[in-house]
């Protein structure tokens, strides 16, 4: 980023699934449609070498609700932290491995996307809300990934919580701390004949 060996500028991509809102405290409300958001992330680089790398990201992203005949404004979301990479021998096997810690902030229009209720929407149990903007919760996650020839191997599991956050009072909220994992399998089919002299770890994560 001009000139600069430290900063980086890239292309941050992120979105989240439909939700369905029967049989959930979201029931006699519409559905959720799937949401793509896109934007920018500023990195840099506190440590990074061939084997170890230590870097803040601050991205910034706009989401947008996916309809078959429309597209729907959602709003803004950022959740900038520190992501750490390196390598570790395990039974004589080498594994790449990072961990990130990120703070969440959402803004208002985002927020009451997911957690808002309108008055067309409020019951005896649900009352009317409308949420902030600002603080969104905090996010740890710690992944790991093992290259065995054309096979590579990932899996991760991660850790959110959403206390403190502006929109946890929501009637909409059912619990302030989830867990999640996820594991994937890729074969490389094809592959150049010659490989680059430095990997920087986290422009593959």
């Amino acid at each position: 980023m001009l000139g600069a060996d430290k900063w980086k500028l890239d292309l941050s991509l992120s979105g989240a699934l439909p939700v369905e809102s029967s049989g959930t405290k979201r029931a006699g409300m519409r559905d959720l449609p799937l949401v793509g958001e896109v934007g920018a992330v500023l990195k840099y680089d506190f440590v990074n070498t061939p084997d170890r790398q230590w870097q803040f990201r601050l991205p910034l992203r706009y989401g947008t609700g996916i309809h078959l005949d429309r597209l729907e404004s959602v709003g803004w979301i950022s959740n900038p932290g520190i992501w750490v990479f390196g390598e570790v021998p395990v039974l004589g096997a080498r594994w790449d491995w990072g961990a990130s810690l990120n703070l969440n902030f959402q803004s208002a229009s985002y927020n009451n996307f997911y957690y808002g209720v309108g008055a067309a929407d409020a019951t005896p149990a649900r009352s009317r809300y409308s949420a902030r903007g600002g603080y969104s919760g905090v996010d740890l996650r710690v992944g790991a990934v093992r290259r065995y020839g054309s096979f590579v191997f990932s899996g991760f599991v991660g850790a959110s919580n959403i206390s403190g956050a502006t929109f946890s009072d929501s009637p909409l909220v059912e619990q302030t701390t989830n867990l999640y994992a996820g594991v994937a399998l890729f074969w490389v089919f094809k592959k150049s004949a010659e490989s680059a002299a430095v990997v920087d770890h986290g422009d593959i994560q």
